[in-house]
């Protein structure tokens, strides 16, 4: 959806034919999609974040709801030291109102999330096309009331279970066994290629394997506890990738054919339909 509604332009991003001629419900649709992927890329490139999750995800895996207001993600870095709560909206024109922002600042604050050991940082993210260019406005409001340590394991199930699902589907589905990714940076790697897309997507065994076990624990029924039902977080972020420079990403513009994430999900564009 990405690609088919923004085009790269002198190092930018902006609005393409397409999106341009939607009918207000399509836009509407389609900026809220932007803005959230606007939200990964932010707190990834900018904060370092790796695992990033929906919130209300997270509310499931603890076997929680809430009807309340919620900001839309939280995520942590790699060593755990930065934490973000984020508020994603997503705007076609130019940039919203002020009572607009405010509401989103007030949802990104709602939860009172916070840790003892991290740089914390709560926004609101606003992506817009003011001057005709994909931009990212991050509002800062302050942490307010009691805060609640999360639970860094449940956190990171929440991120990585989305994609996992979907390989093991596709894989069921097309009776596809998991195979390996020869590079030197990924090996045993459970992938699937999904070919209304043109497009495989991997994990690392390792982690898709205790994600996998975490999520059939819970379809049983089993409560949550602490470092029962999840993989610790250590096990999870001791699969980080370390490519030693042997594997160069380069430009996602001028090579969109392998994606790299800190989390090590790898997405590779396919250059024929299989």
């Amino acid at each position: 959806m990405a690609w088919a509604n923004l085009v790269p332009r002198h190092n930018h991003w902006e609005r393409s034919e397409s999106y341009r001629h939607m009918n207000p419900t399509e836009k509407g649709a389609v900026s809220y999609f932007l803005g959230q992927v606007q939200a990964k890329l932010a707190a990834e490139q900018i904060f370092g974040i790796s695992t990033f999750a929906h919130y209300e995800s997270y509310l499931e895996a603890l076997g929680r709801r809430t009807n309340s207001s919620r900001p839309d993600f939280i995520g942590f870095d790699n060593l755990a030291r930065t934490f973000v709560t984020v508020e994603a909206k997503g705007r076609f024109g130019k940039h919203p109102a002020d009572h607009f922002v405010r509401t989103a600042k007030r949802q990104a604050q709602s939860v009172g999330l916070a840790t003892t050991s991290a740089t914390d940082y709560v926004y609101a993210q606003v992506a817009h096309f003011e001057t005709g260019q994909w931009a990212a406005d991050l509002h800062d409001p302050p942490i307010v009331g009691t805060t609640t340590v999360p639970d860094r394991s449940a956190v990171a199930f929440a991120h990585y279970w989305p994609s996992v699902s979907a390989i093991n589907l596709q894989q069921s589905r097309s009776a596809e066994i998991a195979e390996s990714m020869d590079t030197d940076a990924f090996t045993n790697t459970r992938s699937a290629f999904f070919p209304e897309g043109g497009f495989r997507i991997g994990v690392p065994e390792e982690i898709a394997a205790a994600v996998t076990s975490a999520a059939d624990r819970l379809r049983s029924g089993k409560r949550y506890e602490r470092g029962v039902v999840f993989p610790e977080w250590d096990e999870i972020t001791s699969q980080r990738v370390d490519t030693d420079g042997d594997l160069d990403i380069g430009d996602p513009v001028s090579n969109p054919q392998l994606s790299v994430g800190n989390d090590r999900i790898v997405c590779i564009l396919t250059a024929t339909r299989q």
